[in-house]
Parts: C-alpha cells; structure tokens; sequence
C-alpha cells in the first residue's frame, strides 16, 4: 500500500510517464490513514488534483466485512471522490461493490465486482479464522447479504418481494453457489442499468431513495428477522448518499 512517503513518487512516476502514455493513468492503493483523519484525506485529494489525470484508480483498504458501517471511512472516500469529481477526474474503484454502488452518489465512479465475495469488498488482508459455512444470498430488496433459508419467511412480509431473476428461477429455493454469485451480479447489473446516462444530481437521490426504502422495509420486518438480517448500514448509506 501506498505511504505518505510514496504518494510524491507515485505522481513523479505518472508525470514522468504520461507525456509518452496519453492512456495511462495513476493508481493508488492506500490504508485508512488516507480516509479516515483529516490530514490523510486532504493529502491524497490534493495530490489527485495536483495530477489531473482523466481518470485514478483508487483502492481505499478497510478493516471490515461487508456491509460496511465505517462512518469515518464512508465520509473520507465520500470527500475524496467529491474532490475529483469537482476537478473533472473519473474514479475507479475496484473491488468495492455495493460501496462502489453508493459512491456513484457522490460522483463520476465507475467500480467492479466479480464472482467471489472478497471482490465485494477492500478489506486489509489479515490473518483471520474460516468462518461458518452458512448459504448466504444478496436480497435485492434489502441491499444486504441474508441466509438464503429466510426467503420463505420474508416473503410473507407485507411489501415484500422475491427476487425473479433467471438465477433465482433456477435455483427455485435451493440454495446453489454459482447461481447465488450470478445473482448478485444480475443484481449489480440492474442497480448499474438504472442509472445509466441519468445526470449526477438525480443519480444520487435515486441512490438515497433505493437505500431509504430498503431501510424502511429492514425496519418493517418482524424482530426475529431483523435481528437474523444486517440492515443496519442502510439508514447510515443513505444519509451519506
């Protein structure tokens, strides 16, 4: 990951480099200490407009699981990526998933996703324990990952609505992997579709608006559900979008 020592050489680099490159672009992958204090924050925001690339891909490191609930870390990507919007510099985000998703709110982003779930997500990698083997899907509805066995119960909620996608189809209610990771992808895919060549203010209130009625709907459901489904980011996602 990238220092505080290493940023100037980055952008020396690029410098150097983008006269002879005309598509090259800078890259930066770097810890908390760049979104989660102030100083960190100002430094790498003044160092992207310093460059004025076109475009920087960007990898902000953080410390959990997904969904993501770090306030500090949210409002610092937030200020980042509103910082090169404001200075005409698409960001990329790989592997940042449904925080991809949320950082379209604030700006020019483009962000991936894959098959596995680490791709969802850029987490520090640490040494950690295999956890539980536990049939886990994305519920479009909610915008959060649940076991895949409380479908059935969801779906006798009021407003609540099963996913129909060619993936859930098939799997008609037994859980299978690669059509689960599909799934979550088609998801994407529609999120990302619906705000396509849609101007940057609407963008971001149909972004509040999704995750608000998410939130609304995690906040409906019975309390053993609540309890056994994380929506709790939702309310926190939409307020930053």
């Amino acid at each position: 990951m990238v220092t505080d020592r290493d940023i100037d050489a980055v952008c020396e680099t690029y410098t150097t480099l983008a006269a002879d490159y005309s598509l090259l672009i800078p890259s930066f992958c770097v810890g908390s200490e760049f979104t989660r204090t102030e100083q960190g924050i100002t430094r790498l925001a003044n160092a992207l407009i310093g460059l004025a690339p076109p475009a920087v891909l960007l990898r902000c490191f953080q410390s959990q699981l997904p969904p993501i609930t770090d306030r500090l870390y949210l409002e610092g990507l937030r200020e980042i990526v509103q910082a090169c919007s404001s200075n005409g510099i698409t960001v990329l985000l790989p592997n940042s998933g449904w925080v991809g998703w949320l950082a379209r709110s604030w700006g020019d982003v483009h962000y991936s996703c894959g098959a596995t779930q680490s791709s969802w997500f850029d987490r520090v990698p640490t040494p950690m324990n295999p956890p539980p083997q536990i049939d886990r899907i994305h519920d479009v509805q909610l915008i959060t990952r649940r076991e895949y066995d409380l479908g059935p119960s969801l779906e006798e909620v009021d407003g609540y609505a099963a996913c129909g996608c060619e993936s859930c189809v098939e799997m008609a209610g037994v859980f299978t992997k690669p059509l689960a990771r599909m799934h979550q992808l088609r998801a994407a895919r529609a999120e990302d579709l619906a705000l396509s060549g849609v101007p940057a203010g609407t963008r971001r209130l149909l972004i509040k608006g999704r995750l608000a009625d998410a939130s609304q709907m995690w906040e409906r459901l019975p309390a053993p559900l609540r309890q056994d489904i994380d929506g709790g980011h939702l309310a926190l996602w939409a307020g930053l979008a």
